[in-house]
């Protein structure tokens, strides 16, 4: 030991410093305490540069390890909309007790006057019934609108309501993936809705469908804070009068007048948002960093956070799913990555902030090489390292493959025929876990 501490080879630093990396006893220890390991037995030159090197490129610690640092992306909001009712967003609140067999409440906001309006409806809603709903409730009212923004729900993206609204003219403007973020405004009024709902529903609560009528005038009639009034006076120009609360000092102006009000209201309207914007901006983009400048064929982590997961616990699971490379960059702020088969269901566009740069490994033999194929009997074949899990797909049996010498992000799901040469790996799991394969097995019907 006192040889390697004074002379140190050039050749071994890297047998040097993946032993203590790597040994279950040591974990994952990071950059200082990895240095501290290697230092009580060796010494060379630029070691501490030489570590930060490899743990840095360390794949597995970029996967299971929380981000200390800030997101990316600066806070982009939407354009002011020019007139009421021009640019709306949508959301559901879903999931409530049955109310007048009702079990939704869509949630319809313009995005200049900030007025709302709380249609009962169905979780199973239709892409024909929610144009229904919003022709009769909204349309009728304020006419269609230019833009609608919302979520990525199944609802809202499908293919029917797409043809939908571009005959109507209607651009859609969809969120990327897990990052609700894009449709704040809705966010925030369906927490004003329910908190609405928890004061005056009953103990059974089951007639919160007959309090969405007050509660959607006591949202409209409330001083709303980006824009200094009440949504009904932004959109109409003047104050609701309801029973119990004395009107404003004049009745209703006359026509000419009130149309000069009305058109103030919305030149205060549009120059207040765009103050407000500004002071939200500025304090976002406090909590964040700088936005990237990746290009297609970098290859970055995606936050696992919103990703379900067929491991028992998500608490143990990667923090950091891939990495995946960049196939388009959509806008600064958005990009379009390679997902592999086994995630075929998740949408492929994400925002920077659930991004992460890929810190490739720099020192040679720090990770080893993919293994080629093998030909088996004339067909190419991989070597399968451990069977980790089990699924039922249609009538056949699936089983979750890591293969030898392949990141966590190559693993698929194999039909049980494709493991033949495999029999002893199979044997071994099916014996550790029979209940994986016990609750997938056909049961006889009496």
């Amino acid at each position: 030991a006192g040889e390697d501490r004074g002379s140190g080879k050039r050749q071994h630093q890297d047998c040097h410093i993946t032993e203590p990396a790597r040994q279950s006893i040591s974990g994952p220890p990071g950059r200082a305490k990895t240095l501290a390991l290697i230092r009580r037995c060796f010494n060379w030159p630029s070691m501490k540069r030489f570590v930060n090197r490899y743990v840095d490129g360390c794949s597995s610690c970029q996967r299971v390890k929380p981000s200390l640092l800030k997101p990316y992306g600066a806070l982009e909001p939407l354009p002011i909309p020019a007139g009421p009712w021009t640019d709306i967003s949508y959301d559901l609140i879903n999931d409530l007790p049955k109310s007048n067999g009702h079990d939704c409440i869509l949630t319809v906001v313009d995005r200049l006057t900030k007025m709302a309006h709380f249609l009962a409806c169905h979780k199973s809603v239709t892409a024909d019934q929610l144009a229904n709903l919003m022709t009769r409730q909204v349309w009728k009212l304020h006419g269609t609108p230019k833009t609608i923004v919302s979520d990525r729900g199944s609802i809202f993206i499908s293919q029917v309501t797409k043809e939908l609204n571009k005959r109507l003219g209607i651009r859609l403007c969809a969120s990327t993936a897990y990052h609700p973020r894009t449709d704040g405004q809705s966010e925030i009024v369906n927490k004003a809705v329910e908190q609405y709902l928890r004061h005056f529903v009953t103990y059974r609560q089951d007639n919160w469908d007959n309090l969405l009528a007050t509660a959607e005038f006591a949202y409209n009639n409330s001083e709303h804070v980006s824009i200094g009034m009440s949504p009904f006076k932004a959109n109409y120009g003047f104050e609701p009068k309801f029973a119990g609360i004395p009107s404003s000092e004049q009745c209703l102006p006359q026509v000419e007048a009130r149309l000069q009000e009305l058109a103030k209201v919305q030149e205060e309207l549009a120059a207040g948002l765009e103050g407000a914007q500004e002071v939200m901006k500025a304090q976002f983009d406090r909590g964040v960093r700088s936005t990237p400048k990746w290009t297609v064929g970098d290859a970055v982590w995606l936050n696992g956070r919103n990703i379900s997961t067929t491991r028992p616990s998500a608490k143990l699971a990667h923090r950091w799913l891939g990495p995946f490379p960049i196939v388009e960059k959509i806008s600064h702020l958005v990009y379009k990555l390679t997902l592999p088969p086994s995630m075929r269901g998740v949408y492929p566009v994400f925002h920077v902030s659930v991004l992460r740069k890929h810190e490739p490994d720099s020192i040679v033999g720090q990770q080893a090489a993919q293994p080629d194929r093998v030909v088996v009997e004339g067909e190419d074949e991989w070597e399968v390292e451990e069977i980790l899990d089990c699924r039922k797909r249609g009538k056949r049996l699936e089983y979750l493959i890591g293969w030898k010498g392949y990141e966590p992000q190559h693993n698929s799901w194999e039909p049980e025929d494709h493991l033949k040469n495999s029999k002893q790996l199979l044997d071994e799991f099916n014996t550790a876990f029979p209940q994986a394969t016990m609750r997938h097995k056909r049961t006889r019907r009496l």
